[in-house]
Protein backbone atom coordinates (compact mmCIF):
# COMPACT_ATOMS: atom_id res chain seq x y z
CA UNK A 1 0.00 0.00 0.00
CA UNK A 2 1.22 3.89 0.06
CA UNK A 3 0.36 5.34 2.92
CA UNK A 4 0.53 9.25 2.69
CA UNK A 5 0.73 11.21 5.58
CA UNK A 6 0.24 14.54 7.00
CA UNK A 7 2.90 15.57 8.97
CA UNK A 8 1.62 19.07 11.32
CA UNK A 9 -0.73 17.08 14.14
CA UNK A 10 0.49 13.49 12.49
CA UNK A 11 3.97 13.13 12.56
CA UNK A 12 4.73 15.84 15.32
CA UNK A 13 3.30 19.13 16.90
CA UNK A 14 5.40 22.17 16.26
CA UNK A 15 9.05 20.96 17.26
CA UNK A 16 7.76 17.93 19.31
CA UNK A 17 7.73 14.54 17.26
CA UNK A 18 4.70 12.80 18.62
CA UNK A 19 6.20 9.62 20.55
CA UNK A 20 4.97 6.87 17.84
CA UNK A 21 5.64 7.83 15.17
CA UNK A 22 9.45 7.08 14.29
CA UNK A 23 8.52 3.73 15.26
CA UNK A 24 5.38 3.67 13.36
CA UNK A 25 6.96 4.86 10.06
CA UNK A 26 9.66 2.67 10.55
CA UNK A 27 7.70 -0.57 10.37
CA UNK A 28 5.23 0.61 7.68
CA UNK A 29 8.34 0.43 5.85
CA UNK A 30 9.49 -2.97 6.72
CA UNK A 31 6.63 -4.72 6.10
CA UNK A 32 7.03 -2.97 2.23
CA UNK A 33 4.37 -0.34 2.65
CA UNK A 34 5.55 2.78 0.11
CA UNK A 35 5.40 6.05 2.75
CA UNK A 36 4.85 9.49 1.13
CA UNK A 37 4.43 12.75 3.48
CA UNK A 38 1.54 14.88 2.60
CA UNK A 39 1.97 18.70 4.07
CA UNK A 40 -0.12 21.98 4.02
CA UNK A 41 2.75 23.60 5.56
CA UNK A 42 4.46 25.95 3.15
CA UNK A 43 6.64 27.47 5.77
CA UNK A 44 9.86 25.04 4.58
CA UNK A 45 11.26 23.21 1.54
CA UNK A 46 10.99 19.76 0.62
CA UNK A 47 14.84 19.81 2.45
CA UNK A 48 14.11 21.80 5.92
CA UNK A 49 11.49 19.25 6.22
CA UNK A 50 13.50 16.40 4.97
CA UNK A 51 15.46 17.62 7.74
CA UNK A 52 12.93 18.13 10.76
CA UNK A 53 12.22 14.65 9.92
CA UNK A 54 15.65 13.44 10.11
CA UNK A 55 15.57 15.24 13.61
CA UNK A 56 12.97 12.55 14.73
CA UNK A 57 14.55 10.02 13.50
CA UNK A 58 12.56 9.56 10.63
CA UNK A 59 14.52 8.96 7.14
CA UNK A 60 13.09 9.41 4.22
CA UNK A 61 13.73 11.08 0.38
CA UNK A 62 13.15 15.12 -0.55
CA UNK A 63 11.44 12.90 -3.18
CA UNK A 64 8.60 12.21 -1.05
CA UNK A 65 7.63 15.01 0.56
CA UNK A 66 4.74 16.49 -1.20
CA UNK A 67 4.69 20.48 0.44
CA UNK A 68 2.65 23.15 -0.08
CA UNK A 69 5.14 25.28 -0.86
CA UNK A 70 6.80 22.94 -3.56
CA UNK A 71 3.12 22.25 -5.01
CA UNK A 72 2.61 25.50 -6.09
CA UNK A 73 5.19 26.01 -8.16
CA UNK A 74 4.35 22.31 -9.74
CA UNK A 75 0.84 23.57 -9.81
CA UNK A 76 2.01 26.81 -11.91
CA UNK A 77 4.15 24.66 -14.47
CA UNK A 78 1.05 22.49 -15.25
CA UNK A 79 -1.05 25.53 -15.88
CA UNK A 80 1.70 27.12 -17.64
CA UNK A 81 1.89 30.17 -15.71
CA UNK A 82 4.26 33.09 -16.25
CA UNK A 83 5.17 35.91 -14.84
CA UNK A 84 5.93 38.15 -11.66
CA UNK A 85 5.38 36.81 -8.45
CA UNK A 86 4.40 38.40 -4.99
CA UNK A 87 4.87 36.25 -1.96
CA UNK A 88 2.88 37.08 1.07
CA UNK A 89 4.62 33.52 3.05
CA UNK A 90 7.61 32.19 4.74
CA UNK A 91 11.05 31.64 3.08
CA UNK A 92 10.55 28.16 2.74
CA UNK A 93 7.74 28.91 -0.18
CA UNK A 94 9.59 31.95 -1.44
CA UNK A 95 12.79 29.35 -2.39
CA UNK A 96 10.79 26.62 -4.09
CA UNK A 97 9.24 29.35 -6.38
CA UNK A 98 12.78 31.05 -7.25
CA UNK A 99 14.26 27.30 -7.36
CA UNK A 100 11.68 26.35 -9.77
CA UNK A 101 12.52 29.75 -11.66
CA UNK A 102 9.63 32.45 -10.92
CA UNK A 103 10.43 35.84 -11.14
CA UNK A 104 9.84 37.31 -7.23
CA UNK A 105 8.79 41.04 -6.94
CA UNK A 106 8.24 43.01 -3.50
CA UNK A 107 6.42 45.56 -3.11
CA UNK A 108 7.37 48.55 -4.63
CA UNK A 109 6.78 46.58 -8.06
CA UNK A 110 5.09 48.34 -10.79
CA UNK A 111 4.02 45.24 -11.95
CA UNK A 112 2.60 41.94 -10.42
CA UNK A 113 0.76 39.02 -12.06
CA UNK A 114 0.43 36.41 -8.84
CA UNK A 115 0.15 37.13 -5.54
CA UNK A 116 0.62 33.58 -3.62
CA UNK A 117 -0.24 33.48 -0.65
CA UNK A 118 1.03 31.06 2.23
CA UNK A 119 1.92 31.06 5.93
CA UNK A 120 3.60 34.17 7.27
CA UNK A 121 4.81 34.67 10.85
CA UNK A 122 5.72 38.20 9.77
CA UNK A 123 2.61 39.35 7.90
CA UNK A 124 2.07 42.89 7.61
CA UNK A 125 -0.64 45.78 7.01
CA UNK A 126 1.55 46.89 3.72
CA UNK A 127 1.84 43.53 2.64
CA UNK A 128 -1.68 43.59 2.43
CA UNK A 129 -1.65 46.24 0.53
CA UNK A 130 0.16 45.57 -2.21
CA UNK A 131 -1.58 41.92 -2.42
CA UNK A 132 -5.08 44.09 -2.06
CA UNK A 133 -3.93 46.79 -5.22
CA UNK A 134 -2.29 43.73 -7.54
CA UNK A 135 -4.94 41.77 -6.97
CA UNK A 136 -7.37 44.72 -7.77
CA UNK A 137 -5.56 45.39 -10.95
CA UNK A 138 -5.87 42.16 -12.37
CA UNK A 139 -3.32 39.67 -10.60
CA UNK A 140 -4.42 36.21 -9.65
CA UNK A 141 -5.13 35.86 -6.19
CA UNK A 142 -3.21 31.75 -5.21
CA UNK A 143 -3.44 30.74 -2.08
CA UNK A 144 -0.93 27.23 -0.83
CA UNK A 145 -4.41 26.05 1.64
CA UNK A 146 -6.54 27.86 3.77
CA UNK A 147 -6.24 26.34 6.96
CA UNK A 148 -7.68 28.41 9.26
CA UNK A 149 -5.24 27.19 12.44
CA UNK A 150 -2.44 24.30 12.94
CA UNK A 151 -1.17 22.47 15.54
CA UNK A 152 1.57 23.49 18.22
CA UNK A 153 2.70 22.29 21.25
CA UNK A 154 -0.59 22.81 23.71
CA UNK A 155 -2.85 24.41 21.04
CA UNK A 156 -3.19 26.02 17.81
CA UNK A 157 -1.71 28.87 16.06
CA UNK A 158 -3.17 31.11 12.94
CA UNK A 159 -2.76 28.93 9.52
CA UNK A 160 -2.50 30.70 5.83
CA UNK A 161 -6.58 30.65 5.64
CA UNK A 162 -5.87 33.59 8.11
CA UNK A 163 -3.52 35.85 5.57
CA UNK A 164 -5.73 34.38 2.78
CA UNK A 165 -8.96 35.52 4.34
CA UNK A 166 -7.98 39.01 4.67
CA UNK A 167 -6.92 39.16 1.35
CA UNK A 168 -10.24 37.92 0.16
CA UNK A 169 -11.70 40.68 2.51
CA UNK A 170 -9.87 43.29 0.89
CA UNK A 171 -10.75 42.17 -2.70
CA UNK A 172 -13.95 40.62 -2.97
CA UNK A 173 -12.00 37.88 -4.39
CA UNK A 174 -11.72 34.19 -3.81
CA UNK A 175 -7.98 32.38 -4.07
CA UNK A 176 -7.38 29.54 -6.33
CA UNK A 177 -6.14 27.04 -3.85
CA UNK A 178 -3.28 24.71 -4.32
CA UNK A 179 -3.29 22.16 -0.71
CA UNK A 180 -5.65 20.05 0.73
CA UNK A 181 -8.93 19.53 0.46
CA UNK A 182 -7.64 20.56 -3.41
CA UNK A 183 -7.28 17.31 -5.25
CA UNK A 184 -3.78 18.98 -7.54
CA UNK A 185 -1.08 17.82 -4.43
CA UNK A 186 -2.65 14.19 -3.99
CA UNK A 187 -2.48 13.18 -7.79
CA UNK A 188 0.36 14.36 -8.10
CA UNK A 189 1.44 11.95 -5.50
CA UNK A 190 -0.48 8.77 -6.77
CA UNK A 191 0.71 9.87 -10.34
CA UNK A 192 5.07 9.92 -9.62
CA UNK A 193 4.21 6.26 -6.88
CA UNK A 194 2.42 4.94 -10.11
CA UNK A 195 -0.18 3.81 -7.61
CA UNK A 196 -3.78 3.82 -8.40
CA UNK A 197 -6.24 5.16 -5.80
CA UNK A 198 -7.55 2.23 -4.69
CA UNK A 199 -4.42 0.83 -3.48
CA UNK A 200 -3.71 4.17 -1.61
CA UNK A 201 -4.25 5.19 1.88
CA UNK A 202 -4.39 8.57 3.10
CA UNK A 203 -3.54 9.32 7.18
CA UNK A 204 -4.74 13.03 8.09
CA UNK A 205 -5.36 15.01 11.55
CA UNK A 206 -8.27 17.20 10.32
CA UNK A 207 -11.48 16.04 8.50
CA UNK A 208 -11.82 19.31 6.37
CA UNK A 209 -8.78 18.72 4.65
CA UNK A 210 -7.53 15.60 4.93
CA UNK A 211 -10.23 13.55 4.89
CA UNK A 212 -12.22 15.29 2.82
CA UNK A 213 -9.62 14.85 0.13
CA UNK A 214 -9.34 11.02 0.60
CA UNK A 215 -12.97 11.08 -0.12
CA UNK A 216 -12.63 13.09 -3.30
CA UNK A 217 -10.35 10.78 -4.70
CA UNK A 218 -11.20 7.94 -3.35
CA UNK A 219 -8.57 7.15 -0.97
CA UNK A 220 -9.01 5.03 2.16
CA UNK A 221 -9.02 7.45 4.80
CA UNK A 222 -7.55 7.42 8.43
CA UNK A 223 -8.18 10.04 11.13
CA UNK A 224 -5.65 10.38 14.35
CA UNK A 225 -6.66 12.07 17.69
CA UNK A 226 -3.33 13.94 17.86
CA UNK A 227 -4.05 17.41 15.59
CA UNK A 228 -7.16 19.41 14.86
CA UNK A 229 -10.25 16.95 14.49
CA UNK A 230 -11.41 15.62 17.74
CA UNK A 231 -13.47 12.43 18.25
CA UNK A 232 -16.56 14.72 19.43
CA UNK A 233 -16.40 16.67 16.10
CA UNK A 234 -16.83 13.42 14.33
CA UNK A 235 -20.75 13.99 15.46
CA UNK A 236 -21.26 17.10 13.37
CA UNK A 237 -19.85 15.58 10.44
CA UNK A 238 -21.82 13.48 7.35
CA UNK A 239 -21.69 9.76 7.63
CA UNK A 240 -20.28 10.20 3.79
CA UNK A 241 -17.60 12.34 4.64
CA UNK A 242 -16.31 10.41 7.60
CA UNK A 243 -12.97 8.70 8.07
CA UNK A 244 -12.98 5.28 7.12
CA UNK A 245 -10.77 4.47 10.44
CA UNK A 246 -10.50 6.71 13.68
CA UNK A 247 -7.02 5.84 15.32
CA UNK A 248 -5.76 7.57 18.45
CA UNK A 249 -2.31 8.26 17.23
CA UNK A 250 -0.53 7.11 14.15
CA UNK A 251 0.60 3.72 16.07
CA UNK A 252 -3.08 2.84 15.71
CA UNK A 253 -1.93 2.32 12.05
CA UNK A 254 -0.17 -1.17 13.09
CA UNK A 255 -3.96 -2.51 14.08
CA UNK A 256 -5.21 -2.14 10.71
CA UNK A 257 -5.78 -5.21 9.02
CA UNK A 258 -6.01 -3.40 5.51
CA UNK A 259 -2.10 -2.79 6.06
CA UNK A 260 -1.23 -5.56 8.58
CA UNK A 261 -3.15 -8.25 7.43
CA UNK A 262 -2.66 -10.99 9.87
CA UNK A 263 -3.55 -8.90 12.72
CA UNK A 264 -5.78 -8.72 15.29
CA UNK A 265 -7.72 -5.78 16.08
CA UNK A 266 -7.47 -5.42 20.19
Amino acid sequence: MLVILDLDGVVYRGKKVIPQAPDTIARLKQKGHKIYFLTNNSTLTRKGFQQRLSHFGIDCRKEEIMSAAYATTRFFKRRGYKGSVFIIGGPGLAREMENAGFRLVGNNSRKIDFVVVGMDRHFKYRDLCTAQQAILKGAAFVATNVDATYPVEGGVLPGAGTMASAIRTATSTRPIIVGKPNTFMLNEILREASVPAKEAIIVGDRVETDIFLGKKCKVKTVLVLTGITQLSDLNKIKKDKKPDYVVKDISGLLKLKLLFPSTVSS
